[in-house]
């Protein structure tokens, strides 16, 4: 079961999921407004810093060493100098390499031998969401732009085909989702086929799969 909710939010603790290895998270500044999304036990939260956590949290967790993102089976780091970089199960093009290839299963995968993703010339994230086979990162402008699993429209290209799984998909040819005329993104979730994104004006879209409503 999946719940989405656009809310304010001061503190969370006791969240708790399948492999999170978390306990808590604890409250450094407030942190308003967040995108909730709620996967049986779990809690995703995107939002605006200051959230630190103590451990590795599903969907986007802020610590030291920036902002880790785990989905069912891939995990992201988003660097203090704005790099992401993705390991885990590769089939459906979710660690953004233009290949299915899974990173981190064989020696010499990880360290200085696993690459950044590729978001474009001058691109910079700011925040990553990963759920499931999807990955979404929120750019310094920004522009939204998410590849990987995209069975559901989760994407938001207007197409069913998963992106960053072949060559020539990711980087300048990874076009951002069109969120509305001059409407950008504050804080995405994503979730088991769909994706979320909170405004700069304060509203939320939602895209993907939609037949529980």
């Amino acid at each position: 079961m999946v719940h989405v909710c656009a809310a304010s939010l001061q503190c969370l603790r006791g969240c708790n999921s399948r492999g999170s290895g978390v306990e808590s998270l604890k409250r450094t500044t407030p942190v308003l407004p967040l995108l909730l999304v709620v996967v049986g036990l779990a809690l995703l939260a995107g939002g605006q810093a200051g959230a630190e956590a103590e451990g590795a949290a599903p969907g986007s967790a802020r610590s030291s060493a920036g902002l880790l993102a785990t989905g069912t089976d891939h995990s992201c780091a988003l660097s203090p100098d704005h790099e992401i970089r993705c390991w885990g199960f590769g089939a459906q093009g979710q660690l953004g390499q233009g290949n299915p290839t899974n990173i981190g299963d064989e020696p010499g995968e990880m360290g200085d031998n696993l690459p950044p993703v590729d978001l474009g010339t001058g691109r910079v994230p700011v925040s990553v969401s990963a759920a499931y086979g999807t990955t979404c990162a929120i750019l310094e402008d920004g522009d939204l732009k998410c590849w990987g699993a995209n069975d559901m429209g989760q994407l938001g290209q207007g197409h069913t085909d998963n992106i960053g799984d072949e060559p020539g998909e990711m980087g300048d040819n990874l076009p951002p989702v069109d969120l509305g005329t001059g409407r950008t993104a504050t804080a995405v979730a994503t979730s088991g086929g769909h994706t979320c994104a909170l405004l700069d004006d304060g509203t939320v879209k939602c895209w993907g799969f939609g037949s529980l409503g």
